[in-house]
């Protein structure tokens, strides 16, 4: 809860009120499959690269589909842009591709992974963002 909205400080991080977001939501999976939709109007929630808050909508999508035993493909989408009349915002702009590719060693707990991220987005001066590749690995000593 913002306490007092006219605040310097509040103002000048592009803050305009309260948190608040709509999301609706949608999934559909089978035995190999999953695929999964969310669309949102946020306020005062998603920042630019320069650290200013702004209202926007956004979406994001995750595909996955099991083609063997232990190995998985992914891939999916977000994109997330701000009002056209926020000022705050610059050419900001959230619009990336992702295509992976998931091995499960024994469960979704324990897993080596890589992603290619391709990145239509801009940050604040416009500036376009890089693409990005991702290899890694999750070990729940939990599990």
């Amino acid at each position: 809860m913002i306490d007092n909205p006219e605040d310097p400080v509040i103002r000048e991080a592009g803050i305009s009120g309260d948190a608040t977001a709509l999301a609706l939501a949608f999934r559909k999976y089978g035995e190999n499959w999953y695929g999964a939709l969310v669309v949102a109007r946020m306020e005062n929630i998603q920042t630019t690269d320069q650290f200013k808050y702004f209202d926007g909508f956004g979406a994001e999508l995750y595909l996955q589909w099991q083609f063997g035993e232990r190995w998985w493909m992914i891939s999916g989408g977000n994109w997330s842009k701000p009002d056209s009349d926020d000022p705050d915002a610059g050419e900001y702009e959230i619009a990336y591709a992702v295509l992976g590719l998931r091995y499960t060693l024994d469960s979704f707990n324990r897993m080596l992974y890589t992603e290619y991220r391709m990145d239509f987005g801009d940050l604040w001066d416009g500036t376009d963002r890089k693409n990005e590749v991702t290899i890694g690995f999750r070990w729940d000593f939990g599990y």
